[in-house]
């Protein structure tokens, strides 16, 4: 009952369980680094955060949104590589459109609206909040209001700009399935991130304030679009030792964010094509990816990405325990007592706000 219940319903049948795990893995660590950054600044923890080093990767590390661009680009281009490379159908592009629009548009207007009556009643001048607000609504928050900017409605939006921004340019990088090599292809789309990369810096150099674009996350996107050429085929063997594999992979991960280091994006989206790589062809990850509970959790990663800031903030806000000394121990009990509204909630919105939506577009 309620695996029909909160079962999300998508154009085609086929639902791809290792990338709804991954949604979790992404929006899991989203969540943690949200929820530990706002815990370090309140007052409901005191102690060093260097004496922690698993704590402080996880505080300082923003790799779920970069696992979210590679997903996109896996998940958005397999309609594309169908047409090209299996003849599978041929994609309109208007329907395709469209689908995304009311797929995430619906949940992403409602979310708006919500936070907008809830920072009016909260005292927020209503001709301060109605130009972020359509600013918001057509995603140009990171064009008007500048890189990362903290007074906006909701602080994690600015991903979803970026997204919004690759969904734009897709067809045109989607026509790289025409070329019918996949090693020529690859080829080709190395040698655009190349190109962007240098377009990118030659613009943030020369121009002051440049905002932040899909050009700064081009690389994780065509990370994505790669692995729809390996991870879309028919099921391998699963060895142990690509878990040992992950497990590294993880750690260099979290190393990365540690050091300032030229040319990082190129870096950690080589990384991420290794470890989605090395998840596909594991054992004990495999599993734990594609069991039900992390299925679910990603089935409802948008709705925890557009609810888990406000609510986190809320409770933190209102939470008026003695201050508790920082450590695993507590860190972990703080994580799974405001993990629980989260979950809880986000799956009253994806029930009220994006199925009703992802019904609409399938008819």
């Amino acid at each position: 009952m309620l695996t029909q219940l909160f079962s999300r319903i998508t154009q085609n049948t086929k639902i791809i369980y290792l990338w709804d795990g991954l949604r979790a893995f992404a929006i899991l660590l989203v969540f943690f680094q949200h929820l530990l950054q706002d815990l370090l600044k309140s007052s409901l923890v005191k102690g060093e955060i260097n004496e922690f080093l698993l704590i402080k990767l996880i505080a300082d590390s923003t790799v779920g949104v970069e696992l979210f661009f590679v997903i996109s680009g896996f998940i958005l281009v397999l309609p594309f590589r169908k047409q090209y490379i299996l003849n599978l159908e041929s994609l309109n592009i208007r329907s395709f459109y469209l689908r995304r629009i009311i797929r995430i548009g619906g949940p992403y207007l409602i979310h708006l609206i919500v936070i907008f009556c809830f920072l009016l009643i909260g005292g927020v001048v209503f001709e301060t909040l109605v130009p972020i607000l359509f600013s918001h609504i057509f995603l140009v928050t990171n064009i008007v209001e500048g890189r990362f900017n903290t007074n906006l409605m909701n602080t994690v939006l600015w991903s979803l700009e970026i997204e919004a921004q690759f969904y734009l340019i897709l067809p045109l990088l989607a026509i790289v399935f025409r070329v019918r090599n996949k090693n020529l292809r690859h080829a080709i789309l190395l040698l655009e991130v190349i190109l962007i990369f240098i377009i990118k810096h030659t613009l943030t150099a020369n121009i002051n304030n440049f905002p932040i674009t899909v050009l700064d996350y081009f690389p994780y996107f065509i990370v994505g679009i790669m692995l729809s050429d390996i991870c879309y085929e028919s099921e391998k063997h699963k060895q142990i030792k690509y878990d040992i594999l992950v497990l590294l992979n993880l750690i260099v991960i979290a190393l990365i964010f540690q050091i300032n280091i030229s040319g990082r994006s190129l870096i950690l989206a080589t990384l991420l094509y290794l470890l989605v790589y090395f998840i596909y062809n594991s054992y004990y990850t495999y599993i734990i990816l594609t069991s039900k509970v992390i299925v679910f959790i990603g089935g409802i990663s948008f709705s925890i990405y557009l609810w888990h800031l406000p609510i986190n903030r809320i409770l933190i806000e209102n939470s008026h325990f003695s201050p508790m000394d920082l450590g695993y121990f507590n860190m972990a009990a703080l994580i799974i007592l405001y993990s629980i509204p989260v979950l809880i909630f986000s799956s009253l919105m994806f029930l009220l706000t994006e199925r009703p939506f992802m019904a609409y577009r399938k008819k």
